[in-house]
C-alpha cells in the first residue's frame, strides 16, 4: 500500500499530479492547508488531518467532500504533519511520500525532515518530494544506482549529534569510517560517477539527493 501526504508548505501541482498518476492512486492524506491543495489538483482526498489554522473559511467547506477528517487542538505539543506521519506509521504502508514539507517555514522543514525517523524505524520506505530535493532517512546497506537517483548530487547528514558511517563506495569521494558531525559539512555533495554506489551505516543518517 503507498500513501501520498501533502502538507501545507510549496508545492508544485505539476509534480503532485505526477506523483499521483505514478504511485497509482495512492491513499490520500491532507495536512492542513494541504487538503486544499489536493483538492485544487483534482485528487480525492481520503483522510483530512491538522487544526486548519491556515484555512480559510469558504476554504473549510472542502473538508465536508472529505470522508475522514481529524480536527486537531490548536494548542498542541507536536505539529499537524509530526501528527499525521504517526498516524501513518500505524497503518501498513510500505511507501510513502511526503510533499508541501518544504518551503519558506523553516522550522517546519527542519522538523519534517527529522520526523521521517519515524517512518524509517518502521521499515517504510519514506522520503520528502519537491522539485529540487528529495530526502529520507536510513541506515544500514544503503544502496544508489545512477539510473533512478532524484539528482545529481548525495549529501548525508548526521541524524545524531555523532553519527560513523563506516563505508562509502562507487562515489566520487568514498571513504572508511567517515565520522560525521553536524559541525562539519564532510557528508555535502558527493557524486555517482559510475552506475551504483553504497553507503554502510549503523547510525540513521539524512540523504538528500538534489539537482542543483
Amino acid at each position: 500500500m503507498k500513501c501520498l501526504l501533502v502538507a501545507g508548505g510549496t508545492v508544485s501541482r505539476k509534480q503532485l499530479l505526477e506523483m499521483y498518476e505514478q504511485m497509482q492512486h495512492p491513499f490520500t492524506v491532507g495536512v492542513d492547508h494541504g487538503t486544499i491543495v489536493l483538492t485544487e489538483a483534482g485528487i480525492k482526498v481520503d483522510m483530512a488531518i491538522g487544526d486548519f489554522d491556515s484555512v480559510t473559511d469558504s476554504e473549510k467547506d472542502t473538508l465536508k467532500n472529505v470522508e475522514v477528517v481529524e480536527e486537531l487542538n490548536p494548542v498542541k505539543d507536536d505539529t499537524d504533519t509530526e501528527h499525521a506521519v504517526r498516524y501513518i506509521a500505524e497503518k501498513n504502508f510500505d511507501e510513502v511520500v511526503l510533499m508541501g514539507c518544504t518551503g519558506t517555514r523553516l522550522d517546519h522543514t527542519m522538523d519534517s525532515i527529522f520526523i521521517l525517523k519515524i517512518l524509517s524505524e518502521k521499515d517504510i520506505n519514506a522520503y520528502i518530494l519537491d522539485t529540487n530535493n528529495k530526502i529520507y532517512i536510513r541506515k544500514g546497506m544503503i544502496t544508489f544506482n545512477k539510473e533512478s537517483l532524484f539528482g545529481k548530487y548525495i549529501s548525508i547528514l548526521p541524524y545524531s549529534a555523532d553519527t560513523l558511517v563506516s563505508e562509502i563506495r562507487g562515489f566520487k569521494y568514498n571513504a572508511d569510517n567517515l565520522q560525521l558531525i553536524r559541525e562539519s559539512g564532510r557528508g555535502i555533495s558527493n557524486e555517482l560517477p559510475g552506475e551504483s554506489g553504497y553507503i554502510k551505516t549503523d547510525d540513521y543518517i539524512i540523504i538528500m539527493e538534489t539537482k542543483d
